[in-house]
């Protein structure tokens, strides 16, 4: 093959002359040797040893246990210094030993001492149902969550989710949308194509229906 390269300027464009060639051979024998020792035994440069990189994983940024609160009505509420969760209404359908149990979702950070009146509502960022343990105020599952668009980037649903993992242990999450796939793949989850959680998935890609998963 011919090569075309660029000389000093003012110099005409040629062909490699033979100095040259017999130069890139060198280069080359002696990027070949630095894969040998001496007794001709591989070094650990040589392609076939090298470690290969290990792969990051996402760990999830640990948040505040919450500390839990009885209302009136049997309503109750779930907080830390960064997220509080208020509510505890019936929300459809429930699950054998567990009741669906909706929650307001107020984003505390950077607040000093207690809300009053309309800050409330300037702090609301949406809400969560989740499946509550009759009897108990155990969470086991998030069935939903919703955020109008204006507050899905600040981060307020990945500190109430993460906080609510970290009070109870673990977090299953029920019917999770492809869109949603990423999130919770960021989130530590592992996917199940069950809701029994009896089958964990490898991969994700090609999945039509919702899937589950645990956090």
């Amino acid at each position: 093959m011919k090569i075309i390269e660029f000389l000093n300027e003012g110099d005409v464009v040629g062909f490699p002359t033979q100095d040259r060639k017999r130069d890139v051979q060198m280069d080359r024998l002696r990027a070949r040797s630095s894969y040998y020792n001496d007794d001709g035994s591989p070094t650990d440069d040589h392609p076939d040893l090298r470690k290969p990189e290990p792969h990051l994983k996402l760990v999830p940024i640990k948040e505040e246990e919450m500390s839990t609160h009885d209302m009136a009505m049997g309503m109750f509420a779930m907080q830390n210094s960064q997220v509080a969760l208020v509510g505890g209404m019936r929300s459809g359908n429930s699950r054998a030993g567990f009741t669906r149990l909706k929650f307001m979702v107020y984003d505390l950070r950077g607040v000093e001492g207690q809300l009053q009146g309309d800050e409330w509502d300037e702090r609301e960022a949406g809400f969560v149902e989740l499946f509550v343990k009759n009897g108990t105020k155990e969470v086991e599952g998030l069935v939903n969550i919703e955020f109008p668009p204006a507050k899905r980037k600040g981060g307020v649903g990945r500190v109430a989710i993460q906080s609510l993992k970290d009070t109870f242990g673990e977090l299953r999450v029920y019917d999770i949308q492809k869109k949603a796939i990423p999130f919770w793949r960021k989130m530590g989850a592992t996917f199940y194509g069950d809701s029994h959680f009896t089958k964990p998935l490898k991969k994700t890609t090609g999945v039509r229906t919702g899937l589950y998963a645990i956090i």
